[in-house]
């Protein structure tokens, strides 16, 4: 499961030009300040705990009533912890949304223009015949000259249909890819 660290690395790492993605990094964003904030407090409910278990020492009654509010804050902490993975099981399905409308090419010759690369595959080999605006975004996920590249269509009719053509793609030579 990807650490808060490293959902927030990837948040930061999507480009913006897509409004679904500015709205979703608000969203999630906003996910990320609140399991922040659920952090803060469990660390300070186990400062509580620690402290009230350091001070053994007093009377019947005074320890009755820090037992109970040990047990008390362990329930809120119970609590807090689920809360938190609450909000992270939301992210990552806020994650996996986003990616509905992605294609991975795996590998292609980038060159130096990843754009006109993933263009002449798709209008050339696949025979999609879409234009730039139809792609909203799209990167190489590796360096070097042959890479797998992720697309990601603004409409579900053009992935679906490189998805079912993507069978075309077996019947030419990598080098010619």
């Amino acid at each position: 499961m990807p650490t808060l660290q490293d959902v927030v690395t990837a948040i930061h790492d999507i480009p913006e030009d897509d409004p679904t993605i500015k709205s979703l990094k608000i969203i999630i964003n906003g996910l990320v300040s609140v399991v922040g904030e659920q952090n803060q407090k469990l660390l300070e409910q186990g400062q509580i705990i620690d402290q009230l278990r350091k001070d053994g020492g007093d009377t019947n009654v005074q320890k009755s009533n820090k037992t109970r509010n040990i047990e008390q804050i362990q329930k809120d902490v119970t609590q807090e912890f689920n809360d938190v993975h609450e909000v992270s099981e939301r992210v990552l399905e806020l994650e996996n949304y986003s990616r509905k409308l992605c294609l991975i090419l795996s590998p292609i010759a980038i060159g130096e223009d990843i754009n006109s690369a993933v263009m002449s595959i798709l209008n050339g080999v696949l025979q999609l015949n879409i234009g730039p605006l139809d792609l909203a975004a799209c990167h190489a996920l590796a360096p070097g000259p042959l890479a797998p590249v992720i697309i990601k269509f603004i409409y579900h009719s053009h992935r679906d249909l490189a998805l079912r053509r993507r069978h075309w793609l077996k019947e030419i030579p990598k080098e010619d890819i």
